[in-house]
């Protein structure tokens, strides 16, 4: 029996800067800010794998792999991929997901 755990987490910060005030046509610099809110990604993926031993040279192998994800995006809050409201979303919309995989190997060696 064999498990196997991993985890991603990222954070990401997004700067910028003007190239002078008079850029800014209706807001001073200090309104406007100097970056974008966060970005944070995290995946989780959890493994297990049982190996059984049938015969010399045959094995089966059981799997159960359960994957989360999550994704905050200030650019994509709010946006939904459908036609609502009028406004068509020409890209994918990030979202949250679970999935469980189940599976079965057989093995053979010669």
């Amino acid at each position: 029996l064999e498990s196997d755990l991993r985890l991603h987490h990222a954070v990401e910060s997004v700067r910028y800067d003007f190239a002078s005030a008079g850029a800014l046509a209706s807001v001073s610099p200090d309104q406007a800010g100097d970056r974008f809110p966060e970005l944070r990604y995290r995946d989780l993926v959890l493994e297990h794998t049982l190996r059984l031993e049938l015969m010399e040279g045959v094995a089966l192998r059981l799997f159960h792999r359960v994957q989360r994800s999550s994704v905050r995006d200030f650019a994509q809050r709010g946006l939904r991929s459908d036609f609502s409201g009028r406004a068509v979303v020409l890209a994918h919309v990030d979202q949250d997901y679970a999935a469980h995989l189940f599976g079965v190997h057989l093995q053979l060696r010669f």
